[in-house]
């Protein structure tokens, strides 16, 4: 079973959001629940992230202390250089990781290659995180 949330572009990429500037939440997709739960990265198996239905995500590397933000659906034309990725549509999700002036909002392109398979594009340098969902 292969449900795609929004394409996953070969390029990928971080921004900044400032106080003044905050992405438009958008509607969830209709598969955006499976988000939810605990992701471990297919290429590092101390790496997870972790999404609650409150909001909340946390990224975490073994024993060190999580880093906790939070994520949500935003639209694509409320990404503050979507221009520069053509292509990319559909609901993107934005995390919001550090606090104060460490505050950074990252954005990426969501495929579900199964219901335990997670890619996502990170939309600045073109990377690509696959993970596994974690069993309860």
């Amino acid at each position: 079973m292969t449900s795609t949330v929004t394409p996953t572009s070969s390029v990928s990429t971080a921004a900044s959001t400032s106080a003044t500037r905050q992405p438009t939440p958008a509607a969830p997709p209709a598969n955006g629940s499976e988000l939810i739960g605990t992701w471990r990265s297919t290429k590092d198996s101390k790496s997870t992230l972790e999404f609650s239905a409150d909001g909340t995500a946390c990224d975490i590397y073994g024993t060190d202390a999580p880093d906790c933000g939070t994520w949500q659906w935003v639209t694509v034309a409320s990404f503050p250089r979507w221009k520069e990725f053509p292509g990319v549509e559909g609901p993107l999700l934005a995390r919001t990781t550090g606090h104060g002036t460490t505050a950074m909002t990252l954005f990426y392109t969501v495929s579900f290659d199964s219901s335990d398979k997670l890619t996502l594009g990170y939309l600045d340098g073109g990377r690509i995180l696959t993970f596994t969902h974690e069993a309860k």
